[in-house]
């Protein structure tokens, strides 16, 4: 696991201290889990996969993609696909 949470946070562009900034963490924390030294917490885990959109099963076993989709991202693929304006997307949003 400790590799693949280096890859989300390469992935998102941030350093050690940005990374555990977003997660309530030290940086310790951080590079203790990345290094091997020290499994994630459950709570620490939660807060990768809400903070960054992972896929808690990839995180956990390498299972499946990364990242999950978010609504939003469901909705503008949806409005693309239909050429809705923001008009019938806000009302989708508010359905």
């Amino acid at each position: 696991m400790k590799d693949r949470i280096r890859e989300i946070r390469k992935k998102m562009g941030l350093n050690m201290e940005q990374f555990a900034n977003r997660l309530g963490v030290t940086t310790s924390t951080v590079s203790m889990i990345e290094s091997g030294k020290r499994n994630p917490s459950s709570p620490t885990i939660k807060a990768i996969c809400r903070e960054f959109h992972v896929n808690e099963e990839w995180l956990t076993n390498g299972e499946g993609e990364m990242l999950v989709s978010n609504r939003f991202d469901k909705l503008d693929a949806l409005c693309d696909e239909y050429h809705l304006g923001d008009v019938s997307k806000l009302m989708i949003q508010k359905f």
